[in-house]
């Protein structure tokens, strides 16, 4: 919350300025991650992770030597924050970047990068090319399913519906590009819905933090979702259970994100459709 206000403040001083109707290539990692080209202040170039589920900047701790002279301000987030940076990616130019310090990251990626990059504009996000591309106006959607997107604090939340133990439901996942697996449920409903008996678990770690409290996480295969009228199989499913409640909004990793072709509107309440070529892929195991 603190950080979504910091933020919001930056930008109500600082404009970032980004260019229309250009493409990013991109490269994914093993662990699904959409990984773009990155260059700092005109100095250090750094390999990026694309993060939907944030707005602004951040380096990770294992970034070696690169952007060791950034001034970070420690005043209010502990491992610091620094402003008025200049970022480029591909054909796109970032003004007055605010980049966080010390945030982990996907493998072999050295920072990340959020929705920033395509302020104010339609953005495509096209698995089959590996490409991203900036729009001024709404591309042809004429092949695409219409879902509705529900924006919190910046972050875009989807619509999925269920079917456990017979009886018909709903829920909303957070799209999260930084979780390689597929889908992440919310500790609330994982416990209402005791989706640790709903799939079929393949993998299963036990955690206790020092107070002796314990979590324990379950991955495992979800028989069915569907996202619209289209039927997923098979799709990896994640639960946290026990005493440590950290898990408060499910996830639709990046997994699954991968499976579509995206188009999100100018004001992302709406994303576009249609499959890739990853979608009858095989689900990723954790």
């Amino acid at each position: 919350m603190l950080r979504g206000i910091f933020c919001n403040f930056i930008f109500a001083i600082l404009c970032t300025q980004v260019n229309a109707q250009q493409v990013v290539p991109f490269k994914l990692n093993g662990a699904n991650n959409i990984l773009v080209t990155g260059v700092l202040n005109e100095k250090d170039t750094l390999a990026l992770m694309f993060q939907i589920a944030m707005n602004e900047a951040s380096l990770s701790p294992d970034r070696g030597t690169k952007a060791q002279d950034l001034i970070f301000d420690h005043s209010v987030f502990p491992e610091g924050v620094s402003v008025n940076n200049r970022i480029q990616i591909g054909e796109i130019h970032l003004d007055s970047m605010i980049v966080f310090n010390n945030e982990h990251t996907g493998p072999t990626a050295e920072g990340k990068i959020g929705l920033d990059l395509f302020q104010g504009q339609v953005f495509e996000i096209d698995y089959d090319q590996q490409l991203l591309k900036t729009h001024l106006e709404l591309p042809d959607t004429s092949t695409y399913q219409a879902i509705p997107l529900n924006v919190r604090n910046g972050q875009l939340f989807l619509t999925l519906d269920l079917q456990i133990n017979h009886v018909n439901m709903q829920d909303q996942f957070l799209l999260q590009s930084g979780y390689a697996g597929g889908l992440l449920f919310s500790n609330r409903f994982a416990d209402e819905h005791q989706m640790d008996k709903n799939i079929e678990v393949y993998a299963e770690k036990k955690l206790m933090n020092s107070a002796g409290q314990t979590m324990i996480t379950k991955q495992g295969i979800l028989s069915e979702f569907h996202l619209n009228d289209i039927s997923m199989v098979n799709m990896s499913a994640g639960v946290f259970i026990g005493e440590i409640k950290m898990q408060r909004v499910g996830y639709f990793g990046a997994d699954l994100l991968r499976r579509f072709n995206w188009i999100f509107s100018q004001d992302r309440r709406t994303a576009y459709i249609k499959k890739s070529k990853y979608f009858d892929a095989p689900a990723y195991r954790i």
